[in-house]
Formats: C-alpha cells, sequence, structure tokens
C-alpha cells in the first residue's frame, strides 16, 4: 500500500490552491457578470425602438399592479398569494441585465471570498 497518496496536501500548498481557485471563480464571475450586462443592454437597445406606425404605447403600469387586481388576489389569495406574486415578479427582473448581472458578481464574489476565507485557515492550522 503507498502511503504517500493517502497523506493530506501540505497546508502551503493546500492555501495557494485555494487562493488560485478563489482568484479564478472572482474574475470569471466578474467577467460573466460584465459579459451578460453588457449583451443584456445591447438587446434592450435593440428593442426600445419606437412602434413603426407612430402609436403611442405606454407600459408603465401593468394590469397586475393596478389596486384592483392587488385588491383581488389579497381578497382570493390572501397575504400568500400577494407573496407568491411578488416573488414572481422579482425572478421576472432577473431576467433583466443589470440585476442578473448583480447576482452573478455578489455570488462569484461571495465564493471567491469563502476560497479566500479557507485558504487563510488552512494556512494558520
Amino acid at each position: 500500500m503507498d502511503d504517500q497518496t493517502a497523506m493530506p496536501a501540505p497546508p502551503a500548498r493546500r492555501r495557494a490552491a485555494l487562493n488560485t481557485i478563489g482568484v479564478v471563480v472572482l474574475l470569471l464571475g466578474i467577467a460573466c457578470a460584465g459579459l451578460v450586462y453588457w449583451s443584456g443592454r445591447n438587446q434592450s437597445a435593440a428593442h426600445a425602438k419606437a412602434p413603426a406606425d407612430g402609436d403611442w404605447t405606454d407600459s408603465s403600469l401593468s394590469t397586475e399592479d393596478s389596486k384592483a387586481s392587488t385588491r383581488d388576489v389579497e381578497e382570493y389569495y390572501g397575504q400568500l398569494g400577494m407573496f407568491a406574486l411578488r416573488l414572481e415578479d422579482w425572478f421576472a427582473d432577473l431576467g433583466r441585465p443589470g440585476p442578473l448581472a448583480g447576482l452573478i458578481a455578489m455570488v462569484a464574489t461571495l465564493t471567491a471570498l469563502g476560497c479566500f476565507l479557507a485558504a487563510n485557515r488552512s494556512g494558520n492550522g
């Protein structure tokens, strides 16, 4: 039986590997967030043109945001229904480039921070 395969990696090697993983995750996350934001902004600008026939459209208040709709949802489904509706709207907003890019950057930053903290602890132990 080979004893060298059963030995754990030296702390300095483990710390260097965790720091490298943290840097790679952070750089890839920020690059992906920037790419998502950039591509989403370009796509949004292409679709934001005025209607060809010159008609004016207002999409600032959807039917789901009206007081009557809110009252109906609360009456039929209660506060849990309103919570579910707001949660669904929140997930729909993630499809826009800004919030989605922010979420990607935040997850990458927290993951890299976890790698850096683990590297710091493995170097002390």
